[in-house]
């Protein structure tokens, strides 16, 4: 499940809505978190 998430949030980080950056951002922190990345 982490493998899947990971990848598409990284994507989401890099696109030029600062919103949507700044969630997918929180999302990767929970993520990292929750996997033990």
């Amino acid at each position: 499940m982490c493998s899947f998430l990971y990848p598409n949030y990284q994507l989401f980080a890099t696109t030029a809505n600062s919103d949507l950056t700044d969630y997918a951002a929180e999302l990767l922190a929970v993520i990292e978190r929750f996997c033990e990345y």
